[in-house]
Parts: structure tokens; sequence; C-alpha cells
């Protein structure tokens, strides 16, 4: 899911910059870890361009860190980025209200940067140093 409807001004969850890289890692991972092959799932937003997949290096570093996170952190990550079902549905299934999930999701966010920076992977930091 990505964060148009967060990013608008004035919206309730609003990114801060700093999270904003690790928000585009996170999108470019989703595309990097499929089969490759179109998916079956149903997509409310086919029309919508696809960031470029990571290189095969850096997603296998990135979902090494998603799998070891802490269980509630991964789930919020995995059900955020994975899945293309709008915040309440998501919210739901994890037993949150949509304002908690937003302010859970920038929680997340700032664990995985910190994970991501103390992986000293040298192509993650500087996907990291991009600024937006």
């Amino acid at each position: 899911m990505a964060l148009e409807g967060l990013l608008e001004e004035g919206a309730g969850g609003v990114l801060p910059k700093e999270l904003l890289p690790v928000d585009r890692i996170l999108q470019r991972w989703d595309v990097s870890i499929g089969t490759g092959l179109p998916s079956e799932a149903w997509d409310d937003n086919p029309r919508t361009s696809k960031p470029p997949p990571l290189d095969d290096d850096t997603a296998t570093v990135v979902d090494q860190i998603i799998l070891k996170l802490p269980k509630r952190t991964n789930q919020v990550i995995v059900a955020w980025y994975r899945t293309p079902q709008p915040t309440e549905v998501i919210a739901r299934k994890l037993n949150m209200s949509a304002r908690s999930l937003e302010n859970g999701l920038k929680v997340c966010l700032n664990f995985t940067l910190w994970k991501f920076q103390e992986s000293r992977h040298r192509t993650l930091l500087r996907l990291l140093q991009v600024r937006i």
C-alpha cells in the first residue's frame, strides 16, 4: 500500500521526511520479492505504476531484516506493504483503529530504519541517504 493518502497536506498520518526513504525501500522490496509473474490477487489500483525492484542482494538483505523484526512490527510492515487492502481493513485485521495503525506504522518504520542502518549494507545505506 503506497502512502499517497498519508502524504496529503493536513492528513493525520503524514510521514516525517526522514521516514520517506524507508517507505520507498519497502515499496521497492514489495515488488522485488514476488515471482515476477502477474499477481492473482485483486488490486483496486491496477493503473498505479510500481517502483523499480531492488537488486537481488539488497532485496535479500531487506527480506532478512523484515523476517527478523519483532512479531508485531513484522505484521504491520508486511500487511501495509504486501497487501493492497485499505487502511481500515488492515487495521481491523490487526485489531487496531485506523489512527493507531497510522501511528504504529511510523514507529515500525523508525525501528526498520534503525535495522537498515545497523545492517551496514552499502546499497541499503546509500538508498537511505536519498532525500525526497
